[in-house]
C-alpha cells in the first residue's frame, strides 16, 4: 500500500512468457531465438577505427561509375572514326568527350582501388590483434 506523501508505484505488466521478451515496457512482446555458436571472438577496436568502419565507403558506386565511363569512352571511339564530320567543332566534341570519359573513369578506378586497400588494411590490423584462428 502507498503511504501518504511516499513514492507511488505504477503497476508493472506481467512477465513475458518463456521464449519471449518485452519491448518498450508497454507489454508488447517479440520472439527471441537464440542459436548456439561454437566460439565467439571479440576484437578490441579503437574509436578512430570504429569511425572509419562506420563511415564505410562508396566503393561499389566508384567502381560502377568507373566502368560506365570507360565503356562510354571506348564506345565513342569507333563512332569517332566512322562518322563524317561537317565541322571541326563536332570532331573536337567527340575527342573532348572521349578524353574526359577516360580520365574520369581512370581516376574513379584508382580511387576504388585505394579505398578498397585502406579498408582491407584496417580490417587486417584489427584481426591481427585477436587470437590465431583454430586449425580446421
Amino acid at each position: 500500500m502507498n503511504q501518504p506523501g511516499g513514492p507511488t508505484e505504477s503497476p508493472s505488466p506481467p512477465p513475458a512468457p518463456a521464449g519471449q521478451a518485452e519491448r518498450g515496457g508497454k507489454g508488447e512482446s517479440f520472439q527471441k531465438h537464440v542459436a548456439r555458436v561454437d566460439s565467439l571472438t571479440c576484437f578490441e577496436v579503437t574509436e578512430d577505427e570504429l569511425l572509419q568502419l562506420e563511415q564505410g565507403s562508396p566503393d561499389s558506386v566508384k567502381l560502377n561509375l568507373a566502368i560506365a565511363m570507360l565503356f562510354f569512352a571506348f564506345g565513342i571511339i569507333p563512332s569517332f572514326f566512322n562518322a563524317k564530320y561537317e565541322t571541326d567543332v563536332a570532331k573536337l566534341v567527340f575527342v573532348f568527350m572521349t578524353i574526359v570519359a577516360v580520365a574520369v573513369g581512370a581516376v574513379l578506378l584508382v580511387l576504388f582501388i585505394v579505398s578498397r586497400r585502406s579498408k582491407d588494411t584496417l580490417i587486417h590490423r584489427i584481426r591481427k590483434r585477436g587470437p590465431e584462428p583454430p586449425a580446421k
